[in-house]
């Protein structure tokens, strides 16, 4: 009998985290516009990507070891 009720707990949980409950309304996924703090973060980021490149590439002449340079 305990078993069953922690079933019927954990199906309960997870039935009203996605939307069901005593009301008819459902909850759905909604997409966010992005905003100009996402999109300097995003900038930031390709910036930071873009100098371990051109690091990598142009100063440190590749990832590996070349004995011959």
């Amino acid at each position: 009998i305990f078993s069953s009720l922690e079933r019927i707990d954990v199906i309960t949980n997870a039935m009203h985290l996605r939307g069901f409950s005593k009301h008819k309304k459902r909850t759905w996924y909604s997409r966010r516009k992005l905003k100009k703090g996402d999109f300097a973060a995003l900038a930031v980021s390709f910036g930071i990507a873009g100098a371990a490149i051109y690091i990598a590439v142009f100063v440190n002449h590749g990832r590996f070891y070349n004995p011959f340079q």
